[in-house]
């Protein structure tokens, strides 16, 4: 689309917008997306500013907007900042003085901050990012920022530090006799109040929880972050925000939350859903790091009601976990199970360095010096799986064949109800023929009878209202060869 450029302003009310506004129950940045029917393609904005209370504060607050087009064309955006609260220095510095500019080629993000300090008269303002292009549907972002007397609530801190060492802290919450209530004339040092995220749903992982002890000043917040909830985020420090709202003054504090990670803090959680071991049957496990840097992983095992499972690990006594540390780009292999102790099923819970890659491989002595083994993949777990299964005769041997699975509930609080629907090769469903019985907490399920199945083939999809992980077999006949299968997990 060469020569179409595109060009936006900003517009800001220069005041209060109005006393409706004074009944609102909460201050949340607004996102306003006006698209009015347009022939040719119109430019898009894809993301709109993150769930941040723009409040007045003595920080200043940055975000930002992803912008698009539809279909993906590159086209030139250029967005101005008349006003100087607003600045889109992607930095925070030099706040803005009524003439910031920014701009770049679709897709791009547009960097902007806020500074509550330029704001001097009470009330809530809203500014105005327009982005037009000749023969394109206009768009409109507003950004609402609120300022009106605080000190109803204090908090002590009001800015806190977060890392791996030091997971949770406490912040204290008073009425600020200095505050609004004090100057209507009625302070008291008891006032209801709320707590909350900023941020309810980052899109880094709800790694930040808020727990409140008591529903009056003076109470407190604990502030408590685990790294471990981090969704594929890498080192780094991320940051949300806690909302403690004056229920009677609507009065708003906010408290700033960084959690700083460093690479040995970041662990990934996964399972390895079926393990088989004692009698005829070992379960090996293979570790294998990829970073150049020194790595461990822990690995906890349960039975099938949710219990730890202690088993024999490569000649040692029995256990019900073992930690392996591994040398950079370094490996290990484990053996679970010997014919002298009895059959045990169950499952593996994996707590990994990022860098490490579990997988177990377990066997079984058919004899006559014969063996069959099946890998276990890792899977980290979502709210259901897909997998194919296939209950028809095996022709060459004139034996039936059959898909055995295993699930496991991940969540260690809450049980797993977990619902399935098999489906013919041309998708139409086969009522009544998988029922899975209600999992405990970090319980376990295996079966490879589905009499319903029997005859036929097709996909088996299951849903839960908890993470479960599953794996998938193959077997010709009962006590056969017998390979894994591909499950698809959903999220």
């Amino acid at each position: 689309m060469r020569g179409m450029l595109v060009t936006s302003c900003l517009l800001i009310a220069a005041g209060p917008v109005g006393p409706a506004f004074a009944a609102a129950p909460g201050v949340r940045a607004r996102l306003a997306l006006q698209v009015a029917p347009a022939t040719s393609p119109a430019v898009t904005l894809l993301q709109g500013p993150a769930n941040e209370p723009y409040t007045a504060s003595d920080s200043i607050q940055a975000d930002s907007i992803a912008v698009a087009t539809s279909p993906l064309w590159g086209i030139p955006v250029v967005a101005s900042s008349p006003v100087p609260w607003l600045t889109f220095r992607q930095d925070c510095s030099a706040p803005g003085q009524g003439s910031s500019i920014a701009g770049g080629v679709t897709p791009f993000t547009l960097a902007f901050c806020v500074d509550p300090s330029k704001v001097t008269a009470n009330g809530y303002y809203i500014g105005l990012i327009e982005v037009t292009a000749q023969g394109h549907t206009t768009l409109r972002v507003s950004i609402r920022l609120t300022k009106f007397p605080t000190g109803n609530l204090a908090a002590s801190p009001d800015s806190v530090e977060l890392s791996a060492a030091r997971p949770a802290e406490t912040v204290a919450v008073t009425a600020d006799p200095a505050g609004q209530n004090n100057q209507l004339g009625g302070f008291t040092t008891a006032l209801d109040f709320t707590s909350s995220l900023g941020k309810p749903d980052p899109p880094e992982g709800p790694w930040l929880t808020v727990s409140q002890s008591g529903a009056r000043t003076p109470g407190s917040v604990v502030l408590t972050a685990d790294p471990q909830r981090l969704k594929d985020a890498g080192p780094g420090t991320y940051t949300n925000t806690v909302v403690l709202k004056d229920t009677k003054y609507n009065d708003i504090k906010t408290v700033k939350v960084n959690l700083t990670v460093q690479g040995q803090d970041v662990r990934s959680v996964s399972a390895l859903p079926h393990i088989a071991v004692g009698d005829r049957w070992v379960t090996g496990f293979h570790l294998l790091n990829s970073s150049a840097q020194p790595a461990s992983a822990t690995l906890q095992f349960y039975d099938d009601s949710g219990q730890p499972l202690a088993i024999p690990i490569s000649g040692s006594a029995a256990s019900a976990s073992l930690t392996e540390n591994l040398a950079p780009y370094g490996s290990t292999y484990l053996e679970a199970g010997t014919p002298q102790f009895p059959l045990r099923v169950g499952w593996a819970l994996v707590t990994a360095s990022p860098s490490v890659t579990a997988q177990a491989l377990f066997r079984a002595d058919v004899g006559g010096g014969r063996y069959f083994e099946a890998s276990v993949p890792a899977s980290s777990g979502g709210r259901g799986f897909l997998l194919p299964f296939n209950a028809m005769t095996f022709a060459p041997a004139g034996v039936p064949l059959y898909t055995g699975i295993a699930v496991v509930n991940l969540d260690p609080n809450a049980q797993a109800t977990i619902t399935c629907v098999a489906r013919d090769p041309q998708g139409n469903t086969i009522p009544n023929a998988v029922a899975l019985p209600a999992l405990a907490a970090l319980g376990h399920y295996s079966e490879y009878n589905f009499t319903a199945l029997a005859g036929r083939r097709g996909t088996l999809e299951c849903t839960s209202n908890t993470s479960i992980a599953a794996l998938a077999l193959r077997s010709i006949g009962t006590g056969n060869a017998f390979s894994s299968l591909p499950v698809v997990t959903l999220k």
